[in-house]
């Protein structure tokens, strides 16, 4: 599994993304969803930290029970060798593995069933509950056939690729299918970042001091930022923007300064989650554990679940 950007917060994020934030110049901003994760704990919370790590974590109650996390001083200036021993130290109870964004897991949820699954889902992630899989080998067929189906119908989706110079990346960094409608990805009161189920991905500029200063591109191919502004490329002409006004584009891709759409097979806007989820349905059958689903960045990064046989 990869590691997580230094950036990230080893916390369970609550699902709303709107949220006031005086200092980003906005009175509310949305910030993109969080993901799902997978949780497969494999033995029982330690009662205490080693001695090495006591200074640098603290005990928390969880929708699950206790657990272990590091303090936001260790993260933000603690050296790595502290961070990769708490992780070392995490994975010998806990397996995560991260899914696709909340909102696109829902959209998937949908084909599971006739949507009972999907507000079940929903109910318990807007309260802060955890999801628990009651039968993960149901879970895995149903996959299984989600999959199948999503092939079938041979639509397309769209794809994020962080096209950064010199930074080889693998696989999309966001991807999005028709089928969940409209979404807001990120926002400010300035700038929204959008999908369409037609027109694709688009940005709106709407500047709340001056009424006139209003633009919208629609079909955005590709986002580059340098250093005299962010260029924003569409099918339907070019926008410029300063790199204030830009922020929600940077929260789509984080780190990238250039960053392309591209029209992909529907099936793979969840490919993360197909395999994933798969992997986790089967460990936990095969180890008889419990398997639960949050919303959050990993507490942890862990290694990947080995495949049976």
């Amino acid at each position: 599994m990869e590691a997580l950007p230094n950036d990230h917060r080893y916390l369970v994020h609550p699902t709303s993304r709107t949220d006031h934030h005086p200092e980003l110049g906005a009175t509310a901003v949305t910030f993109p969803d969080p993901p799902v994760v997978a949780v497969l704990p494999v033995d029982v919370v330690p009662a205490n930290p080693p001695d090495s790590l006591a200074p640098y974590v603290v005990e928390v109650a969880t929708a699950s029970g206790p657990d272990w996390v590091l303090t936001d001083d260790s993260i933000a200036f603690g050296a790595d060798l502290v961070v990769q021993h708490y992780l070392g130290w995490r994975s010998t109870w806990v397996r995560e593995l991260e899914l696709d964004p909340l909102t696109s897991v829902l959209v998937l949820a949908d084909v599971l069933d006739d949507g009972e699954t999907a507000a079940r889902w929903a109910n318990d992630w807007v309260a802060g509950r955890p999801t628990a899989v009651s039968d993960p080998a149901l879970l895995a067929d149903c996959l299984s056939v989600a999959h199948e189906t999503i092939v079938a119908r041979a639509e397309s989706g769209w794809g994020f690729v962080n096209a950064t110079p010199g930074r080889p990346t693998i696989g999309l960094a966001r991807a999005w299918s028709p089928g969940g409608g409209s979404h807001v990805l990120a926002a400010t009161a300035e700038v929204r970042v959008t999908i369409e189920r037609d027109a694709g991905v688009c940005v709106h500029l709407d500047d709340p001091a001056d009424d006139r200063r209003r633009d919208h591109v629609v079909g955005v191919n590709e986002v580059l930022v340098e250093d005299d502004g962010v260029h924003v490329i569409a099918a339907s002409g070019r926008m410029e923007l300063d790199h204030r006004q830009a922020r929600p584009l940077a929260w789509v891709v984080p780190g990238a300064t250039r960053w392309r759409v591209r029209t992909i097979p529907e099936v793979l806007v969840w490919a993360k989650t197909f395999n994933r989820l798969a992997l986790a349905c089967q460990a936990s059958v095969r180890d008889a554990v419990s398997l639960e689903l949050r919303v959050g960045f990993p507490i942890a990064a862990t290694a990947p679940l080995r495949r049976p046989g």
